[in-house]
């Protein structure tokens, strides 16, 4: 009997020794991901920030950059990272090292996305001893392929904010963990050489094109400052696009939005110039 319980204690102590965490993906005091969004703009480079980890509901977090509802946790024995949203007490699984090869990896269905599931195709180890999880799905970020990866210390390739974006063409260009940069894509280097921020397109001041912009009954009113042709959409501030209309030759351009709940929204204008702005509106 004492042999029996001898070697359940070793056997108990060898599965504590061997599980050693993984590498947190965020910094101790602020992590900055510089996230490439091509549905946003033309191309262009939105910066996602969070601060030190914190409490809420007993839970340590870090809070969402742009979502007052939005939290991360993340488990660093599992290599689990979770969006908590609190305002429906829901949290989901937005990435996680313990999958097998051939494993499935759900995504939930938002922002009309056609994917909903990615399939681990291959485990590997890079140059820094960094556990990564390479999917069998292609994407198309920003005009160059890629297939949906997590890896230790670094997250998602798509970044951290993919499932609460609803956008699972974004790709993670450059990681920063407390103003040190940690890591910084590869594939992106190759196509647009060692930056962290990327614009192929003017963003503009909306005065540059703009007199006005009005949202009454149903509706949104942009005055130009002169006829062009282009295109106008609503987003939600979660990313998710609701409303879209293109224009051609018009000084004043409309877009009829039908009924949408008391909130903030994002209204974008792209013309065919490729220059562009965004403006938030309240809808009341």
């Amino acid at each position: 009997m004492r042999n029996v319980l001898t070697i359940a204690m070793l056997l108990v102590f060898s599965s504590m020794v061997w599980a050693q965490p993984y590498q947190s993906c965020f910094g101790k005091e602020k992590t900055q991901w510089n996230i490439l969004i091509p549905d946003r703009y033309p191309v262009a480079t939105i910066i996602q920030t969070v601060g030190a980890k914190e409490s809420y509901n007993g839970m340590e977090v870090y809070r969402h950059p742009n979502r007052l509802n939005n939290y991360y946790r993340e488990d660093t024995l599992t290599g689990k990272i979770w969006d908590y949203n609190s305002s429906i007490d829901k949290e989901y699984l937005i990435m996680d090292l313990s999958m097998e090869k051939g494993d499935t990896f759900f995504l939930e269905p938002l922002g009309g996305w056609k994917e909903d599931y990615v399939i681990i195709d291959s485990i590997y180890y890079d140059e820094y001893n960094r556990k990564t999880l390479l999917s069998d799905t292609q994407f198309n970020g920003d005009l160059i392929p890629f297939y949906m990866s997590f890896t230790e210390g670094i997250g998602p390739n798509t970044g951290v904010t993919y499932w609460s974006s609803g956008y699972y063409a974004e790709y993670l260009l450059c990681l920063f963990k407390n103003d040190t940069l940690y890591y910084h894509s590869d594939l992106y280097v190759e196509a647009y050489g060692d930056t962290c921020e990327i614009y192929t397109t003017d963003i503009l001041e909306i005065s540059e094109v703009s007199t006005e912009i009005r949202y009454f009954q149903e509706k949104i009113s942009i005055e130009l400052k002169e006829p062009t042709s282009g295109k106008v959409e609503l987003y939600s501030l979660a990313g998710k696009r609701l409303k879209s209309v293109e224009f051609k030759n018009r000084k004043t351009v409309t877009l009829r939005i039908g009924y949408q709940k008391t909130g903030v929204y994002l209204v974008q204008y792209v013309d065919v110039g490729g220059r562009c702005f965004s403006e938030k509106i309240i809808i009341q």
